[in-house]
């Protein structure tokens, strides 16, 4: 996790620790859904799947809102929250 997190304060140099940290968490989060859908790993008995794709599925509205205000510059859309994951 270390190393994700080294590589998203490189890539945006303004996240704080916190904020690169959460942001590679799901990362993390999206390759494990991602393989488990292909069938090439499971999750754990004590993970709730519902909680981790309820997380993503929120994530990916935010970045996707961030796109879209970044591509067409409409104000009344809102960046991802600075704290993507919940304590």
């Amino acid at each position: 996790m270390h190393e994700f997190t080294l590589l998203v304060r490189a890539e945006n140099p303004t996240f704080t620790l916190g904020d690169s940290q959460g942001y590679a968490n799901n990362e993390v989060l999206s390759l494990a859904r991602e393989m488990v859908n292909r069938g090439c790993a499971k999750w754990k008995q004590d993970i709730d799947e519902e909680g981790v794709l309820k997380l993503l599925r929120s994530w990916q509205n935010e970045k996707n809102a961030t796109s879209l205000q970044t591509i067409f510059g409409m104000p009344s859309l809102t960046g991802p929250s600075k704290k993507i994951i919940k304590d």
